[in-house]
């Protein structure tokens, strides 16, 4: 156990202020009976700030570092699609730090929407640019491609790409989780999450440090070729790096799993659709339709599989990325 190496790593890496932590440990008790499970918790990283909050507030806490430090002047960031909590968060930031931004979104299936995160993006003076593609290369190259023209220009921007410092935040997250978990003198027994692979990798980082014995469970929310847990492990090394910590990752331990993506990345499924009505009215809180639903539908898959049961408590990451709901109003309505 390393909880004290962990805690003084984290406070040795510089960061900014960007986020409101730590986030709440929410106790869900009705939900918790109706599932047939012994507690659920939910950890409110929807609760974070920064324009409604989300996941990527811990994380650009981080990776804004040297933005500041070498005075960038404009922030470059890209989205899946044109609903990017991701961007959503960065523009947030980017005001907050006063400097521009730049993203640049593949248009996706709400391109046309202008409604939830796309009109966050405006309200907080962002310059949205959107791709018709699927290619997210593109997108990357969209972005140096604006890079080059404003250096050209004597401007000084910033291409914000979460790798290393996201590991590290949630490993942080995880101490949180510990830490409050200690002051409720309770345990978990599993972490349910919405991740491709950074998220989860800091949560099986600070399970290990802390020896916590989580079993972390992560829903993919978008499909990958590559193999997931490859995915998960290299994130693991690279924050483990980070940290200047020596702690092993059994692949077994990797759970990241594709099955409640549905028919694609930012498509709603009869099952998110449930798992938003479900946790909405037994605990009042909302989850999103591209993120969070995905991953609480395969908390209640588990439960119903069995996976899960009466001995099981369960802390349930909330990554954020509500605002989206307005977006798909049409999707959900079939509620």
């Amino acid at each position: 156990m390393m909880v004290d190496t962990l805690r003084t790593r984290l406070r040795a890496m510089p960061h900014l202020p960007l986020a409101y932590l730590p986030t709440p440990l929410e106790s869900c008790p009705r939900a918790a009976s109706t599932l047939g499970i012994a507690a659920l918790w939910i950890k409110r990283d929807d609760l974070t700030g920064l324009a409604f909050g989300g996941n990527k507030a811990r994380k650009l806490a981080y990776e804004l570092v040297p933005a500041v430090e070498n005075g960038a002047d404009t922030l470059i960031a890209g989205g899946g699609v044109s609903q990017s909590n991701h961007a959503r968060q960065v523009a947030a930031a980017a005001a907050k730090l006063g400097m521009h931004s730049i993203l640049v979104l593949r248009s996706g299936p709400k391109g046309a929407f202008h409604q939830g995160n796309l009109f966050l993006d405006e309200i907080l003076g962002a310059e949205v640019r959107l791709l018709d593609t699927e290619d997210a290369e593109e997108v990357l190259g969209e972005m140096e491609r604006i890079a080059a023209h404003l250096k050209g220009q004597g401007r000084r921007p910033f291409l914000v790409e979460l790798e290393a410092p996201s590991v590290a935040a949630y490993a942080g997250c995880a101490l949180e989780i510990w830490d409050q978990l200690q002051a409720l003198e309770a345990t978990a027994t599993h972490i349910f999450v919405a991740s491709d692979g950074g998220t989860q990798a800091g949560l099986l980082l600070g399970n290990a440090l802390l020896g916590a014995g989580w079993r972390v469970v992560a829903a993919r929310p978008h499909p990958t070729h590559g193999d997931p847990t490859e995915i998960a492990a290299t994130q693991f090394k690279k924050g483990a790096d980070l940290l200047r910590v020596d702690v092993l990752l059994d692949r077994a331990d990797i759970v990241n799993q594709q099955k409640y993506i549905g028919p694609g990345y930012g498509q709603v499924t009869p099952e998110s659709r449930e798992a938003i009505r479900f946790l909405a009215r037994t605990e009042g809180v909302l989850l999103d339709p591209v993120y969070t639903s995905k991953a609480f539908a395969a908390l209640m898959d588990w439960t119903q599989r069995g996976d899960l049961d009466v001995t099981s408590r369960v802390v349930f990451l909330h990554t954020g990325g509500t605002p989206a709901l307005f977006a798909y109003a049409e999707d959900l309505a079939a509620m």
